[in-house]
């Protein structure tokens, strides 16, 4: 259960800020560069792609990242929220 927690707290905060920083990147694209955004095509290169690749890869890079980790975790059954992973 707590890598599930992990993998919610961890992962998916980190693929929000990431794409949070992507969207930022594409704002610039928005006003500067439309001619790269001029037909259904570049749309798909430029807009949709990139964020589609984002969150599959920061997805895929922790789940591989929280379920084959190097180190073992020692968890406290007793307790009622899960420490910190021992990756960091």
């Amino acid at each position: 259960m707590c890598q599930l927690w992990w993998l919610a707290g961890d992962g998916y905060s980190d693929t929000m800020t990431i794409l949070k920083a992507w969207a930022l990147f594409e704002r610039h694209i928005f006003i500067f560069r439309d001619q790269w955004l001029s037909n259904k095509r570049k749309q798909i290169f430029a807009h949709y792609l990139p964020a589609k690749l984002i969150t599959i890869y920061c997805l895929l890079y922790y789940f591989v990242v929280m379920c084959f980790r190097p180190c073992k975790n020692i968890y406290g059954y007793t307790e009622k929220s899960c420490a910190s992973s021992c990756l960091y």
